[in-house]
């Protein structure tokens, strides 16, 4: 996928006073990549005497280290008819779909663990998406030639038609490559029990809610803005 962005000449004076023209164009492509993680949330609810490595030490087991906390706020929740002051912790959680399957029964494994212990915590988990990993977009080029090619090829079109000839190139700019990570259009909250999880399926055995995961593309944008001179 290419896009060219309009050029624009610019009208400049040189050092012996004679004007000089030039014409900027801005090219891009997008190139397709395929998400290769699943990102979870993690959310646990703690005592306000609680701290980071209390949270982290309860979700031994989960893969989750202290790096991975994204916020924590404190909250006001309901005991019976009075209101009572907590910490949520809130962890992002990327795996790789191949360990989806085991992720999602260790999470839930350690959603009943917590839960049995009677020590104040309550952890609740959900599915945000799915995302191309940083390694995978660490790895992508940026076609530099191409996109100067498809500048240039712009770029000579808008001189012809304005009665000049292209000349050589003043200024370059790159941007990119910023990976897009694109989500599952659906997702819930995974907080109870499951009857089966496989094939990438959790069923809810209460509802027989369904959630289906499927990975989701991503995209790889790179620009290049190129200034050319015009004789």
């Amino acid at each position: 996928m290419r896009n060219l962005w309009l050029g624009w000449f610019v009208l400049t004076a040189s050092p012996l006073g004679f004007a000089q023209h030039s014409v900027t164009i801005a090219a891009s492509r997008s190139t397709p990549l395929q998400a290769d993680q699943a990102v979870f949330a993690v959310s646990v609810n703690s005592g306000v005497t609680a701290g980071l490595d209390d949270i982290v030490a309860a979700l031994q087991g989960s893969g989750i280290t202290a790096s991975d906390l994204s916020s924590v706020y404190t909250q006001a929740v309901y005991v019976g008819s009075q209101t009572q002051q907590v910490l949520q912790w809130t962890f992002t959680l990327p795996v790789s779909l191949s360990q989806l399957k085991d992720t999602l029964l260790a999470l839930v494994n350690l959603q009943n663990k917590i839960g049995q212990k009677g020590n104040a915590l309550t952890m609740t988990f959900f599915l945000q998406g799915t995302q191309v990993s940083p390694p995978v977009l660490q790895s992508q080029q940026c076609p530099i030639p191409d996109l100067l090619a498809d500048a240039r090829a712009q770029a000579q079109t808008l001189a012809a038609a304005a009665g000049f000839f292209l000349g050589p190139v003043i200024a370059m700019s790159t941007g990119g490559p910023a990976g897009i990570a694109t989500g599952v259009p659906t997702f819930a909250y995974l907080t109870g029990d499951f009857s089966a999880v496989s094939g990438g399926i959790a069923t809810f055995p209460v509802s027989r809610f369904v959630l289906p995961i499927s990975p989701a593309n991503g995209l790889n944008s790179c620009s290049l803005v190129v200034e050319f001179r015009l004789n």
